[in-house]
């Protein structure tokens, strides 16, 4: 009887209430906010909701959840024929959920992939491949039973089945407690294309799209990719504004992803497209799988300065395993903690990324009951206190780094280049790793923000992968020359020249101010693909420094640099250094982290003078200090609040 009356309570409430969550831009930073003031962004996120687990992170203040995943969405569809909606399988989820839980706040999955059954009805709809392989059902990488992203009919019988759900939802005595709507799709949901290896998308809807006979895999150029990258945005936009016409629901997308591997037709290489998107608030990925191990970076998989630059907020799926984890290896990576101290400084070298980087994170219980013991709670309790603090201080980045990459570039490339990037895989993986551990923080961004005004205050500019640049961006990149601060180029900085289709040395030299030559190949460390591999042509030399009248050049060509070398490079250029130890640090102005990659007392260095409170223990370290010491050992992350000096 008494949940009868909340549930009725709830309808009467629904008509009248507004959505109290919103992402508003406070000091140049996307922020979380309850009815408008800021708010902590941690969530909680499982495949069903369970009570057990709920009622824990309840206690801790977390108010908001989000569920469901793709498996389900097959199990249970809410679209099940021309004009015929199921949602009995939501509605039930849903309503027990909210039943238990009634002051909580819900951001469900909702899949938008088609159906099966309007598949085998509308056959010229789908995803087509080079090979014309057998048609396999399943929403993993290797199902080719798919909708084309390029679908205007998918798009619009979907969206229509969409928008009933959302209505739906909108009816119902919980209405007003649904925040977003997560729209997903593609494999796993993650707006990846189905089955990206096997050279899609040669479909009718996409040669439609493109207004043209596709041409051989092989001869497919910028004009094509320009079109098949875009179509998912496209897509994406469409559901989005459905969502935005039928609600005051926010919307939450996968989208904008930082890939380290060789299959670039299932990439996001649309995301300065999506970012000028009104319909999307949020954007989401889980962090990088290559580097999860203790002592490890655990970085974010996508690129948060350029997602804050565009207004929009970055909440990371924080899907860390615990050793009550199933899966021990994913992507050649170590992804769950060996033990329980292990999984601890895991978990809190997760929420120190997300609280320096002032964005949010969902902690997902990927594989359910990985939080079930006491000392795990207590990690996501002090988590959510602890941001909750911070909130109370200023919410800046404090980078004097910027890194780029040129995600874009190989689309100008031709076909035999661009479907072998085997040097910017090592360097995704192995450099970037590198970066992570040179003791001071830096901010990531897309190519697409390399521009003057962005980059004009950082003393070193890292090209991450720029082997195709645009012309766009080189005169940006040398307008930041004559400034008095430090370049680092990468394996083959801008080298190949997209415009006359070659490799010319001399646009490297143009772009670097250094000599360099094409040799025949270049040796991958084997740490990137498990056996020896090599890259297609290489560059001599392999590292080369150079300064000038007002600003200095330095390249390394290989695929696995030292932090050190990185470290001296913005130590000359007056870079402030956290710590000199090979550790992992993130800082923002009011948060510190160090995540140990060695044993020992590590000596830590402040900017300036700040009141610096240990996050795990409470204690005060010091006030109006600028250095301390800690003792750590590998794999120990150490969790700072850097308060102003009293």
């Amino acid at each position: 009887m008494k949940r009868l009356f909340i549930f009725l309570l709830m309808g009467s409430m629904a008509l009248m209430a507004k959505n109290p969550f919103s992402v508003k831009t406070i000091d140049g930073v996307p922020t979380w906010c309850k009815d408008g003031k800021p708010a902590p962004p941690v969530f909680f996120w499982q495949h069903n909701l369970d009570d057990v687990d709920v009622n824990e992170v309840e206690k801790f203040g977390i108010e908001v959840f989000t569920c469901f995943n793709s498996k389900q969405s097959y199990e249970h569809p809410y679209w099940v024929g021309e004009g015929k909606y199921d949602f009995s399988w939501h509605d039930a989820e849903i309503s027990k959920f909210f039943a238990a839980h009634p002051n909580a706040y819900l951001i469900p999955r909702i899949f938008v992939q088609a159906p099966y059954w309007w598949l085998e009805k509308h056959p010229d709809e789908m995803i087509g491949y080079t090979d014309n392989p057998e048609r396999k059902k399943g929403n993993g990488g290797g199902s080719t039973f798919h909708e084309s992203f390029a679908s205007e009919a998918w798009k619009r019988e979907e969206g229509e089945a969409l928008r009933a759900i959302i209505r739906h939802f909108k009816s119902m005595p919980w209405g007003n407690r649904i925040i977003a709507i997560h729209i997903t799709g593609g494999t796993l949901g993650e707006w990846h294309t189905w089955s990206g290896g096997k050279d899609p998308d040669c479909s009718l809807p996409m040669a439609k799209r493109y207004g043209k006979p596709i041409p051989p895999a092989m001869e497919r150029d910028a004009e094509y990719f320009e079109c098949y990258f875009s179509a998912t945005v496209d897509a994406i936009d469409h559901f989005c504004k459905i969502v935005k016409e039928e609600s005051d629901y926010m919307t939450v997308v996968f989208y904008g992803y930082f890939l380290a591997n060789y299959t670039p037709y299932s990439h996001h290489k649309a995301l300065d497209k999506l970012l000028k998107l009104d319909s999307v608030d949020i954007l989401s990925s889980p962090h990088v799988y290559a580097r999860r191990a203790a002592g490890d970076d655990g970085y974010f998989r996508t690129f948060p300065a350029t997602i804050a630059k565009h207004g929009k907020l970055f909440v990371n799926e924080a899907d860390d395993r615990t050793d009550l984890g199933k899966r021990d290896k994913w992507d050649g990576g170590w992804v769950r903690g060996r033990s329980e101290m292990e999984s601890v400084n895991i978990l809190r070298r997760e929420f120190g990324q997300a609280v320096t980087h002032c964005v949010g994170l969902w902690y997902m219980d990927v594989d359910p009951g990985i939080f079930r013991k006491p000392v795990y709670w207590a990690e996501i309790e002090r988590a959510h206190n602890y941001y909750a603090r911070q909130l109370a201080l200023p919410q800046k980045r404090v980078s004097e780094i910027a890194v780029l990459c040129d995600d874009r570039g190989r689309i100008n490339m031709p076909r035999e280049q661009f479907f072998n990037p085997f040097a910017e895989c090592a360097v995704r993986k192995l450099t970037f790793g590198s970066l992570c551990h040179i003791g001071a923080p830096f901010d990531f961004y897309t190519t697409d923000d390399a521009d003057f005004e962005t980059l004009k205050d950082y003393k070193v500019i890292i090209l991450l992968d720029g082997v195709a640049l645009s012309e766009k961006c080189r005169a940006e990149l040398k307008k930041l020359q004559n400034s008095h601060r430090a370049f680092i180029w990468l394996h083959g900085s801008g080298a190949y020249d997209p415009v006359a289709q070659k490799w010319d040395m001399a646009k490297m030299h143009d772009l670097t101010g250094m000599e360099f030559s094409l040799t025949e190949k270049q040796e991958i460390p084997w740490q990137v693909f498990e056996v020896p591999h090599e890259t297609k042509p290489g560059f001599a030399p392999l590292e080369a420094h150079q300064k000038f009248e007002n600003w200095s050049s330095h390249y390394f060509g290989g695929f696995a640099i030292a932090p050190a070398k990185f470290r001296a490079v913005c130590k000359a250029a007056n870079v402030f250094l956290y710590d000199e130890e090979d550790d992992v640090v993130s800082a923002s102005e009011s948060a510190l982290m160090i995540h140990a990659s060695n044993s020992g007392v590590k000596s830590i260095k402040l900017p300036c003078p700040k009141k610096v409170t240990d996050m795990v223990t409470g204690k005060v370290i010091g006030d109006n200090i600028t250095e301390f010491q800690k003792e750590m050992i590998f794999g120990e992350t150490a969790l700072f609040e850097l308060a102003p000096a009293q």
